[in-house]
């Protein structure tokens, strides 16, 4: 009886795989950028689409505010079951401190990008840079102030359940992704 025959592939050649490589890369690369694109909202200088732009427009240079979301605004309160007039208090609270809040949020942006240009350019003006710094300090204060005196207004209108579950939940916050 003779030995079974063992058929062996030849080796495939160093020099061919190599050559495909770049190419095995570049499609996997290619392949992803669309996943990319898709995990980032659009820019506000994106093109518009027939016409029609789902972005929210600009004034004064300035994006808007965020829309008033009681989730978004006070995450604290997830979970919490509000009457009707704790909803209607809130939200004219809410309402009225917004255009401070968001003055004092656009001076942050402005004063940080103002002081990272002068990092960066060639002459660096230590009393501008110290000018920024203080104005930027001010409006980080104000904003501190604003989101305290916010947070200790809310928690004077909910009920003592409320603020139970309130200070059980920041106890053992929830960890937003898995």
């Amino acid at each position: 009886m003779q030995p079974p025959v063992i058929h062996t592939k030849p080796p495939v050649p160093a020099g061919l795989l190599l050559s495909v490589l770049p190419y095995v890369l570049a499609s996997v690369v290619l392949s992803a950028v669309p996943l990319i694109a898709l995990a980032y909202p659009p820019s506000l200088s994106a093109p518009t689409a027939c016409g029609r732009s789902d972005v929210l427009e600009m004034q004064n240079g300035e994006p808007p505010p965020p829309p008033m979301d009681r989730q978004a605004s006070l995450p604290f309160l997830a979970g919490i079951d509000l009457s009707e007039a704790q909803q209607n208090v809130l939200f004219k609270l809410m309402h009225d401190k917004a255009p401070a809040i968001f003055e004092n949020e656009k001076i942050v942006r402005k004063t940080m990008q103002e002081i990272h240009q002068l990092a960066m350019s060639e002459h660096f003006d230590a009393a501008k840079v110290r000018s920024l710094a203080d104005s930027h300090g001010k409006a980080l204060a104000e904003l501190t102030f604003l989101h305290t005196a916010v947070q200790a207004q809310v928690w004077a209108v909910l009920s003592e359940e409320q603020r139970r579950c309130v200070s059980k939940q920041m106890e053992h916050p929830r960890r937003p992704f898995p």
